[in-house]
């Protein structure tokens, strides 16, 4: 008499590919959470690198203020990139009137900020940063003054860097802006 052998799975077996297939899901869903906190610092690293080159492109092109008001024209005198304390990134065009002409308003990504400390000029930390170019060149300088856009005094400078991270502060991507050649990156 032959005895028939039934095929399948035993309980131990089916336990074990559950919880092989639990420890995968969690390890994926980890390095996913991880991945996007990433990409938003690299998107928050992106929104100050192209407010910078914005105002320096319409300084590089003398773009007009469309919104000035000032009687000796819309060409501009300056454009100004404040980082402001509430976390936004605000582009001013100054007429020859010396007016701010609100731009542009650039806002980081929810989870991300300037990291505290996050703005170095020269290597040295800031309370604020803001960048004045001046066309036709867009010779750029520097302001350290925190009492608003266009305040204080603008200097040359060698290099500036500002600090992004996620708000757990676990991830960090600096932006450099070198005041001698102009460039900007990461």
């Amino acid at each position: 008499m032959r005895i028939k052998r039934e095929k399948g799975f035993t309980l131990v077996e089916m336990l074990i590919v559950i919880v092989i297939t639990g420890i995968i899901a969690t390890v994926s869903i980890a390095n996913y959470r991880q991945g996007e906190r990433q990409k938003k610092v690299a998107i928050a690293a992106d929104t100050v690198v192209n407010s910078i080159r914005n105002a320096q492109n319409f300084a590089l092109t003398s773009r007009q203020i469309l919104g000035s008001t000032c009687a000796q024209g819309k060409a501009p005198a300056s454009y100004l990139i404040y980082f402001s304390v509430t976390s936004q990134i605000e582009l001013y065009g100054i007429d020859k009137c010396n007016n701010l002409n609100l731009i542009e308003n650039y806002t980081y990504p929810p989870g991300t900020r300037v990291s505290n400390g996050g703005y170095l000029a020269d290597d040295v930390v800031v309370s604020a940063l803001q960048f004045k170019f001046t066309p036709p060149f867009a010779k750029l300088t520097l302001s350290t003054n925190s009492s608003g856009a266009n305040a204080g005094t603008f200097s040359s400078f060698t290099t500036a860097q500002i600090l992004v991270q996620s708000t757990d502060g676990q991830i960090n991507k600096a932006v450099t802006v070198d005041g001698v050649a102009g460039r900007i990156g990461e």
